[in-house]
């Protein structure tokens, strides 16, 4: 009786976070993504530092080898969460957001989030930020050679308010041991409406593991 309650607390648990959404220094993800236009990106994990008085990892995203952005994540028991953005000056610390912003959530999947898309600065006040969405076991996928335990998020976002706010749905896949492997974007913006679709194509680990 005992093993069986225990096995139905794992299911109503759901997936660890931090299986689906590994941060492990030195690791890196490359990811084509086609749109409007094709182009590569490379995020890179680099070492946690504390943000807000707590544990959070930064990863680096470049493109033709130019850093392009950095965004602060932390993973915890219930999910994966945005907490920060870096900043544009060498040496400035994090940016931090007023309230995090979930990736995905567990337990029963269902995640929701009302607030900012950015820091608040001084003189500026950015958009804000509605969000819904679900998270779903999504069977067994063969990743980059390897058959693996996939996880599914579906989200609809709304960014602004008003006739020029931007509605996307999103569809992401996320791998275990591996992270993100797919995203698909359908984006409304002003009567426009566009897709564009994220797949990774190379997975490097840690260089010193093993």
């Amino acid at each position: 009786m005992f093993v069986s309650l225990l096995v139905v607390a794992s299911m109503l648990a759901g997936p660890a976070p931090a299986d689906f959404f590994p941060l492990v220094p030195g690791s890196s993800r490359t990811y084509e993504t086609r749109g409007v236009s094709t182009h590569v990106n490379q995020d890179v994990v680099g070492d946690p530092v504390t943000v807000d008085g707590k544990p959070a990892t930064p990863v680096t995203t470049y493109e033709f080898g130019q850093k392009i952005s950095t965004i602060y994540y932390r993973v915890d028991d219930d999910g994966a969460y945005v907490v920060a953005f870096g900043s544009d000056k060498a040496g400035d610390p994090p940016r931090l957001l007023k309230a995090p912003i979930p990736v995905f959530k567990v337990g029963d999947g269902a995640f929701a989030f009302d607030g900012y898309a950015a820091p608040m600065e001084k003189d500026h006040i950015p958009d804000t930020v509605h969000l819904i969405g679900k998270t779903k076991m999504a069977g067994k996928r063969t990743v980059l050679g390897k058959s693996v335990d996939t996880i599914e998020v579906d989200t609809d976002v709304e960014i602004g308010s008003g006739p020029l706010s931007q509605k996307n749905h999103e569809v992401a896949i996320y791998a275990k041991g591996i992270g993100l492997v797919q995203m698909t974007s359908r984006i409304s913006l002003a009567r426009h409406d566009s897709k564009t679709e994220v797949r990774l194509t190379d997975y490097q680990e840690h260089k010193g593991a093993g």
